[in-house]
C-alpha cells in the first residue's frame, strides 16, 4: 500500500510539473533564513541519514503527523509550506506533546521570515493559530520546532491547515493539510 502510494504520488508530480508546497527540513531556530532539505526519505518520515538516529542529528525527523528535533536548537525541525501564488492564508494547528519527561520544546510559525507565533510546551495540547496573512508567490511560512537546547523525548505532532482564503477572508478557496498532502520527494 504504501509503495502505491509513493508511485501515485510521484506520478502526480511528474503529470503537474509542479513544485511541492511542503518541504520537510532543519535549521537554527534563532535564524529565519536558516534552511536545509532533510536528504533520506525511508518511506514513512524524512531524516538527516539513512542511519536512524543519526549520530550527529540524533532523532531529528519530519513524518506524517509531526517529527523529532535535532539535539539542538541549531537541528531544529522545520515543516516549510511554499505559496504556489500571491494569496491571503489563514494558518491553524494542533501541536501536542505527550511524554512529561525533558524539559519540552517550543513552536515558531514565520511567515516570510518573520515570526507570527511562538508558544513553549512541556506536556498537553495547544491551537497553533496564527490568523491572516498576504504572502506572495515563492513565500515560505515555516513550522518550526527548537528542542530548547535538549531533545530529550522532544518527539510531537503537529498537524498543521493552510487554507487560501478569498479577499474578504471568510470563504476557503483551497487547503493544504500537513498530513493529508505528505508525500515523498519528487523524482
Amino acid at each position: 500500500m504504501m509503495r502505491r502510494f509513493i508511485d501515485q504520488a510521484r506520478s502526480l508530480a511528474e503529470d503537474s510539473g509542479a513544485i511541492p508546497v511542503w518541504t520537510y527540513g532543519f535549521g537554527d531556530a534563532s535564524d529565519a533564513t536558516s534552511f536545509d532539505r532533510l536528504p533520506h526519505f525511508d518511506g514513512e518520515r524524512y531524516s538527516s541519514d539513512t542511519k536512524f538516529p543519526s549520530g550527529e542529528y540524533g532523532y531529528l525527523m519530519l513524518n506524517r503527523t509531526g517529527g523529532h528535533p535535532g539535539k539542538t536548537s541549531e537541528q531544529a525541525s522545520i515543516l516549510r509550506w511554499t505559496a504556489p501564488e500571491d494569496m491571503v492564508i489563514r494558518l491553524t494547528g494542533l501541536l501536542e506533546r505527550k511524554s512529561g519527561r525533558g524539559n519540552g520544546i517550543e513552536a515558531i510559525i514565520r511567515v516570510d521570515q518573520r515570526d507570527v507565533f511562538r508558544k513553549k510546551l512541556v506536556t498537553g495540547s495547544e491551537k497553533s493559530v496564527a490568523g491572516f496573512h498576504s504572502v506572495k508567490a515563492g513565500q515560505a511560512v515555516d513550522f518550526v520546532v527548537d528542542p530548547l537546547g535538549n531533545s530529550n523525548s522532544d518527539g510531537y505532532r503537529w498537524t498543521v491547515l493552510v487554507e487560501q482564503r478569498d479577499a474578504s477572508k471568510k470563504e476557503v478557496i483551497r487547503s493544504w493539510h500537513s498530513a493529508k498532502d505528505f508525500a515523498p520527494p519528487p523524482p
